[in-house]
């Protein structure tokens, strides 16, 4: 147990990676492994299965500051709530429009009168719901409130969204061989999580580090392809583009907008 304490304390980040990727690929083999996902086993599973093993960056933020400092204390959800609650709206809607706003106007050829503006009521039940499915607050802890300070502090704000971007699209790996799971494809999906995790880099640290406002935007995020379907149900679409080509392109904009609007600081120059 020292000995792994003291590989804990020497390298906390690369730990929690290995953990993280450890617990969450071991908790979801059953899934990928039924006949829901590659069928080498004989049974099926449902889709929700997987949650368990969506709070692997929970666990293993926990355990790895355990081991290496004696404590669980991973981060703050609110330390400061003002500051909270401007990076939460900023956050919020950022999210809309790299989701669900410039997505329209894309699929849409700018027609903007056709778009039913009313479906943004629909975000509270589905925030709601996205937080109660495990994503936010088993991932966040994790990603947020322990990696990313860690990233920044050692490559900088820029690189260290780069890195924790790609290995946040990596974690998901097992589960595109679950069909039902996302249709689609891995390297679209790693541009779009990655242009996401500008956005969460941004408020988390204009918000000094909240957890919550983490998981907030984190189930923002998921709960606004429900949104889209809203917003464009009485536009007829336009163009050959996939509709996942063009969200993955949307978050491209906001992230370089982002970084040219922080200078590549992405709020840590604001604090």
């Amino acid at each position: 147990m020292r000995a792994l304490s003291a590989w804990a304390a020497g390298r906390p980040t690369s730990t929690f990676f290995v953990l993280a990727y450890a617990i969450a690929w071991l908790a979801w083999a059953p899934l990928v492994l039924s006949r829901t996902g590659i069928g080498l086993l004989p049974f099926d599973l449902p889709l929700w299965s997987m949650l368990p093993g969506s709070y692997a960056p929970l666990l293993a933020a926990v355990i790895v500051q355990r081991l290496s400092s004696g404590n669980c204390r991973i981060g703050d959800l609110v330390p400061y709530p003002g500051a909270a609650l401007i990076s939460a709206v900023l956050g919020c809607l950022l999210v809309a429009v790299g989701f669900v706003i410039l997505p329209g106007l894309w699929l849409g050829g700018g027609v903007v009168r056709s778009f039913e503006w009313a479906a943004f009521a629909v975000y509270p039940y589905g925030v709601l719901r996205a937080a109660l499915m495990a994503g936010p607050v088993g991932e966040e802890p994790g990603w947020r409130g322990f990696a990313l300070p860690r990233l920044q502090h050692r490559y900088g704000p820029l690189r260290a969204a780069l890195l924790l971007g790609l290995l946040w699209a990596l974690w998901h790996a097992p589960l595109f061989l679950v069909p039902s799971w996302n249709g689609t494809a891995p390297w679209v999906y790693f541009l779009l999580v990655g242009g996401f995790g500008f956005v969460m880099s941004l408020c988390f640290n204009l918000s000094r580090n909240s957890i919550l406002v983490a998981i907030l935007l984190h189930a923002v995020f998921n709960a606004s392809s429900g949104v889209l379907g809203r917003f464009l149900a009485h536009t007829e679409i336009t163009g050959e583009i996939r509709p996942d080509l063009v969200l993955a392109g949307s978050f491209a904009v906001v992230a370089v907008l982002i970084v040219l609007a922080t200078r590549g600081r992405l709020g840590l120059a604001l604090r």
